[in-house]
């Protein structure tokens, strides 16, 4: 299975600078209903889901390390294993693994600033692997 992964676009404002290759990709992605792997998706935002472990006083995650937290918190709460935790937030590139959850951060679809440069990600999912290319234009 094929997911294309978009983040802060800020459209409509900047909806004019997603690149063409994107939009192929996109039209060429399965649904997300992935079966073996779980994607939950996460904005950055201090998790909403009672059984999380991570709180922050502002509502809003503004260090990586509490970033990587509130994703992986979320993640944890809401799925089994294997597990991908999937945010935006920050318009930065990550892809590590961070309390047992792979998380992505696919950076800025549109190149929204701090972005230098539009970037999204792709996934291949077969039995329960997840093969992750990033996209860059």
């Amino acid at each position: 299975m094929q997911v294309a992964i978009l983040s802060d676009m800020h459209v409509p404002g900047q909806a004019d600078a997603l690149p063409d290759e994107f939009a192929d990709l996109v039209a060429d992605a399965d649904h997300v209903e992935v079966g073996d792997v779980t994607f939950v998706v996460h904005h950055g935002e201090v998790n909403p889901v009672e059984r999380a472990l991570y709180h922050a006083a502002e509502g809003i995650v503004k260090q990586r390390d509490d970033w990587l937290d509130a994703v992986a918190d979320v993640a944890n709460a809401r799925a089994e294993d294997p597990v991908v935790g999937v945010a935006g937030h920050s318009h930065e590139v990550e892809d590590e693994v961070h309390e047992g959850v792979r998380v992505l951060n696919p950076g800025s679809a549109t190149a929204a600033g701090p972005a230098e440069e539009a970037t999204m990600m792709t996934t291949a999912v077969h039995d329960g692997d997840v093969e992750v290319t990033l996209h860059e234009a």
